[in-house]
C-alpha cells in the first residue's frame, strides 16, 4: 500500500457541508487488556453529539459515519497494529471510508471538518523511516524494505546455478572474461529488481551494503535516478541477522533525516538572506501557495496557524478573520478554514512536497512555516 498515494487521495477530497470524520488512535492495549483510547473517544463523542444535535442531515451523516468507524474498531483491527487512522464521510450517493493501520502508535486525535484532517498523516509519513537496504555479495543479494522502525518485506536474489559452474575446457583468460561478464550481468539483475521494488512501493531512499568491492561495482552501474536516492554506502556482512541490519541502518537513516532537516532549513535561510526563492511566515506562504509557486512546504509540527478563510468565488486562501468580500476578487462569500490543514492539503495537490520540522527554535521564532519556491 502506497501511503503517500493514499494521503494525496485524502487531500483531493472536495469540501462539503456534510461532516467528514478524521480519527487517529493509539491502539496499543494496556496490561489489563483495556483499550487506551476508550476515554478519549467517549469524551469526544459527547462533544460531537451535542454539536450535531437537531442539525438534521448533518446529524444523520455524523451518526452513520460513526457507526461505520465503531464497527471497524470492534472487528477490523489487526493484532499487530498499534495505530490506526480512519477517514469517513457518509453521503446519500457517495460514501467515503478509508482505514490505515500502522505498527507504531499515533497520537489520539478526532476531528470533524468539511475535508479530511491530513497534517498528522503528513508528519507521520515524513518521519516513518521508509527506505530500502540491499546487502550484496558475489553469490546473492538481500533487499529489505524498512518502514515504521521494522522490516516490512525481504526479497532474496540468488545467482543462477549455471553461472556458478566452471567451464573446464576454456583457457584461463577466456574463463576470466566470462566470469567478469557474468558478474556484471548479475549486478544488473540485482539493480533491476531493486529499481522495480522501489518504484512499485514508493520508496525514495536507499542504503547499499556489502563488501567494499561489490558495493563499488553496484554503485558504478546504478542509473542516475537511483544514485540520487542513496543515503549511505556501508560495509555489512550479508550473513548478519535481521535485527543487526535493522539496528545499524535505522541509526544511519535517523542521522540522514536529521541532517536533511538541517539542510532544508539552511537552504530556506540562504534564500531568505538573498531575497531569493524562499518565503517565511503564514501570510507570505499563503501568497506563494495561491500563486502556485511552492516547490517544498516546510512546516513545524508545533506550528499553529492564525485564522484563515477560503473564497467561494476565486477559491484563494486568506489570512485573518472572514470579512464581507475577498481581498483578491472582491466578490463571493468567505468560509473559515483550518489554515494549517488547508496549506498542507493544497501543497500536496499541487505536486509539491511537504517537510515537517520538529523542535527547531530558530524556525519557530521565524513563524514555524515557510516554503522554497519554484520561481519568484
Amino acid at each position: 500500500m502506497n501511503l503517500h498515494k493514499r494521503t494525496r487521495e485524502l487531500a483531493a477530497v472536495e469540501p462539503s457541508d456534510t461532516p467528514f470524520l478524521s480519527l487517529y488512535l493509539n491502539t496499543r492495549g494496556t496490561e489489563s487488556g483495556k483499550r487506551q483510547y476508550d476515554t478519549f473517544l467517549k469524551n469526544r463523542l459527547i462533544f460531537f453529539q451535542k454539536e450535531f444535535a437537531d442539525s438534521g442531515e448533518k446529524e444523520k451523516s455524523f451518526q452513520k459515519s460513526w457507526r461505520q468507524i465503531a464497527r471497524y474498531l470492534e472487528q477490523g483491527l489487526e493484532r499487530q497494529s498499534n495505530g490506526v487512522a480512519l477517514f469517513c464521510r457518509s453521503q446519500p450517493d457517495n460514501d467515503f471510508f478509508l482505514t490505515l493501520q500502522f505498527p507504531l502508535p499515533l497520537e489520539n486525535r478526532f476531528v470533524v471538518d468539511s475535508v479530511p484532517h491530513i497534517f498528522p498523516m503528513v508528519h507521520f509519513l515524513d518521519n516513518s523511516h521508509h527506505y530500502m537496504v540491499m546487502i550484496s555479495d558475489s553469490e546473492k543479494a538481500k533487499i529489505f524494505e524498512i518502514q515504521f522502525g521494522g522490516i516490512k518485506d525481504i526479497q532474496q536474489i540468488e545467482k543462477p546455478e549455471d553461472e556458478k559452474s566452471f567451464r573446464g575446457e576454456w583457457t584461463q583468460m577466456h574463463y576470466q572474461n566470462w566470469k567478469k561478464h557474468q558478474t556484471k550481468k548479475f549486478i544488473k539483475q540485482k539493480i533491476r529488481t531493486l529499481a522495480d521494488l522501489m518504484q512499485r512501493n514508493g520508496v525514495g531512499h536507499l542504503i547499499l551494503a556489502g563488501d567494499d568491492v561489490m558495493v563499488a561495482q553496484i554503485k558504478k552501474e546504478l542509473p542516475k535516478w537511483l544514485q540520487e536516492m542513496v543515503v549511505d554506502f556501508t560495509r555489512l556482512d550479508a550473513r548478519i541477522d535481521e535485527h543487526q541490519i535493522l539496528r545499524q541502518t535505522l541509526e544511519t537513516f535517523a542521522d540522514f533525516e536529521q541532517a536533511e532537516d538541517i539542510d532544508t532549513l539552511m537552504s530556506l535561510r540562504r534564500e531568505l538572506l538573498i531575497d531569493g526563492l524562499g518565503v517565511m511566515g503564514t501570510e507570505r506562504t499563503v501568497e506563494a501557495l495561491n500563486s502556485g509557486k511552492i516547490d517544498q512546504l516546510i512546516a513545524a509540527t508545533e506550528y499553529e496557524a492564525p485564522l484563515g478563510w477560503r473564497c467561494e468565488s476565486c477559491d484563494l486562501l486568506g489570512v485573518g478573520a472572514t470579512g464581507e468580500r475577498c481581498q483578491y476578487c472582491g466578490q463571493g462569500s468567505l468560509n473559515e478554514v483550518n489554515l494549517k490543514e488547508e496549506i498542507a492539503r493544497r501543497t500536496l495537490l499541487s505536486g509539491a512536497s511537504v517537510e515537517t520540522i520538529v523542535h527547531n527554535v530558530w524556525f519557530m521564532r521565524q513563524g514555524g512555516v515557510g516554503a522554497l519556491l519554484r520561481y519568484k
